[in-house]
């Protein structure tokens, strides 16, 4: 076996002049100080944290831990203090979304130098997988100078290799065309895109594709496991991150592990809690420094990425270091019990062998109530969904044992989310910190005597799916907690339907004469102690997305509505004071005069649904509304509520209306 093409152009790059490990680690000690003296010079971030550094200080690389780590969130505070060159000499400017409370984002800057670095990483590291006889199609953003696809197509054209840049998956079914219409022979993507595009084609990866590099999240063994296995294909991977130039390391023919970027960047392993240096073997956070970035060089940076160096050395004979395939990263696992985690790699190896399946999401919520969305036919999801839970249930056991006390639930998800660009990860959703800083309750007025319906609406299905059913289940997926339910005309008949969906039930006896603000008034009585958020929505408008309703939790506002298209919808999120202002209210106008006279600016969310707007007052609106749900992604599953107990405390009502608290069966 051939090694790695990228060791010849590493020693070539470093001018060690042949491949000796001591060699390549004196020059890149020798580039690290000239980095540190670059940075000092020209970095306002490094000017400062690096001024009592002397180069000469650093005199082997075990020295470099004398400088101090740059984390993300100094990116996101100033990423101008990081800029090395003048704005002019900036060629590109990355902005990354981040998860975090100050809603910043970071920036990250390329030069031309910067970006040509990157081409050259491309052309020796894809000579692992292509040559001229191939046919590539990048399934990765393109469209722009300077982005990962076009990037990656121009190194594939300097070695004589067509390539077509897709952009990610829109169209599973476009793209199958695509792929056969172009006779491609190896894709590079996403690997959530390519497992759902190789499980809705598989024929296109049986008779077409032969190789495949997976880039930009964590790749699943299960995935390559089945590619390789049931596929044939030969699958390589990547990794890298933006603030590293995109590329780090890839995979050899010998399929191992990563050989790294190493004339270009140093990688360190470290422990996450301390940042001590772990040897090889251990796993720990990646660390990255540049050697030779020109516009944003980058000094220890912690990547937030889970991996170890190999113990031993790659099949294919290089001298180059082997790092194993990155296993997760730190803030894509959620602590179950003292400082035990669960990682999404985890769920992934047992959830994602169930090729029913294109893909899934987790949430976990409070009292660790496990949530997984799983994206399947309705069909698939019926015959494996007692499988699924049962695998996580003996794999949770076995794990954390009896201490963990994970409740399991399990909804369905139709359609995938649009994929928008290559940076969106999959993460383990955690809403227990955001719950415990903030607790979210709902309201849901249903207490209406539906007369221009001449059916009862609450009851009304969807998909197989009654209204307020649809409407809870979607509240808690999202994270509301207690959910309120006020219910007036048939209340006995609505209380029994949701009896098992642990929901306040509460009635407005007065239903017959009042407006929908009193029945509002009553739910959010309830809960005005209980809670610092309140949605409220009628009963009337079912098909918001849990989405739309993690968008209005976003803000910070009094009154937050949301809007698609200029028109605004509901749910409606009110603070406690905005809930004090309308329980005050005594004038007419009903709920929406109340909102504009509680001195409260609106803060308007814009959200691409357009369930937040379809509201059904008659039998015309809710043939409409069928043929909207038709449009629309996200399909609930009443399964786990009739299979698992999950308690909720919830204290007594008081004041109006009589409580039914129920429970899960």
């Amino acid at each position: 076996m051939e090694a790695t093409p990228l060791e010849n152009w590493i020693i070539q790059k470093s001018g060690i002049g042949e491949g000796s490990r001591k060699l390549l680690e004196e020059y890149q000690l020798n580039q690290i100080k000239k980095t540190i003296e670059y940075t000092k010079s020209r970095s306002r971030f490094y000017g400062e944290i690096l001024r009592d550094i002397n180069p000469n200080d650093i005199s082997c690389l075990n020295d470099i831990r004398k400088i101090p780590f740059t984390f993300p969130q100094d990116i996101q505070k100033d990423p101008f203090a990081f800029s090395c060159v003048p704005q002019s000499k900036i060629k590109r400017v990355v902005t990354l979304n981040t998860t975090g409370t100050s809603g910043k984002e970071k920036r990250v800057f390329f030069s031309e130098e910067d970006l040509a670095q990157t081409v050259e990483f491309f052309i020796h590291g894809m000579k692992s997988l292509t040559d001229e006889t191939d046919r590539v199609m990048v399934l990765l953003p393109g469209d722009s100078c300077g982005s990962i696809g076009d990037l990656l197509k121009k190194a594939l054209e300097q070695l004589g290799v067509e390539c077509f840049v897709n952009g990610v998956v829109i169209d599973p079914e476009e793209t199958a065309r695509d792929i056969i219409d172009k006779r491609i022979s190896c894709l590079v993507g996403i690997p959530s895109q390519i497992m759902r595009l190789s499980r809705q084609r598989s024929d296109v990866f049986e008779s077409t594709v032969k190789s495949v590099l997976l880039s930009t999240d964590y790749v699943p063994e299960t995935l390559i496991h089945e590619l390789t296995d049931k596929h044939g294909c030969r699958v390589f991977t990547h990794y890298g991150m933006t603030e590293m130039g995109y590329g780090g390391g890839v995979e050899c023919g010998a399929l191992n592990g990563y050989h790294m970027r190493e004339a270009e960047l140093l990688f360190e392993i470290v422990k996450p809690e301390t940042g001590e240096p772990l040897p090889d073997g251990q796993w720990g956070e990646v660390v990255f420094t540049t050697l030779n970035r020109t516009a944003m060089p980058l000094i220890r940076y912690r990547t937030g990425d889970i991996a170890a160096f190999s113990e031993e050395p790659c099949p294919c004979g290089t001298f180059l270091k082997t790092m194993k395939r990155v296993s997760g990263r730190l803030n894509n696992r959620v602590e179950i019990c003292g400082n035990e985690f669960l990682y999404q790699s985890e769920l992934d190896e047992i959830i994602l062998p169930f090729r029913e399946l294109r893909d899934y999401k987790a949430y976990l919520t409070k009292n660790n109530c496990l949530t997984l969305e799983l994206e399947a036919d309705e069909s698939a999801f019926e015959r494996i969904k007692d499988r699924v839970s049962a695998g996580i249930n003996k794999y949770i056991d076995e794990r954390f044992g009896s201490a963990a006390n994970i409740k399991i639930t399990l909804l369905r998800k139709e359609e995938a989310d649009k994929v928008k660009n290559s940076m969106v990860k999959r993460i383990i959703n955690d809403l227990r910190k955001q719950e415990a800083a903030m607790r979210t309750g709902a309201v849901i007025a249903a207490a209406g005597m539906s007369s221009r319906m001449k059916a009862f609406k609450p009851m009304l299905e969807i998909d197989s799916q009654s209204a307020v059913r649809r409407i809870i289940l979607t509240l808690r997926q999202a994270g509301a907690s207690p959910i309120v339910l006020v219910t007036g005309n048939h209340a006995e008949l609505l209380e029994e339907h949701v009896s098992d969906l642990n929901v306040v039930c509460l009635r407005n006896e007065e239903y017959a004469t009042t407006q929908m603000l009193d029945s509002a008034k009553i739910g959010l009585s309830y809960l005005l102690d209980k809670c610092d958020n309140i949605l409220f929505t009628p009963v009337d408008v079912p098909l918001f997305s849990v989405d739309s309703v993690k968008c209005l939790l976003c803000s910070k506002a009094e009154i937050s509505v949301p809007v698609c298209g200029g028109v605004e919808g509901h749910p409606l999120l009110l603070s406690r004071a905005a809930v004090k202002k309308l329980l005050a209210y005594s004038g007419e106008g009903g709920l929406s005069l109340a909102v504009e006279r509680s001195s409260f600016v609106k803060h308007r969310v814009e959200v691409d649904d357009e369930g937040v707007l379809f509201d059904m007052d008659t039998p015309e609106d809710y043939e409409k509304m069928q043929m909207l749900r038709k449009r629309l992604s996200i399909t609930v599953s009443d399964y786990s509520y009739s299979r698992y107990r999950i308690e909720e405390n919830t204290d007594e009502p008081s004041g109006s209306g009589e409580a039914i608290c129920g429970t899960f069966t």
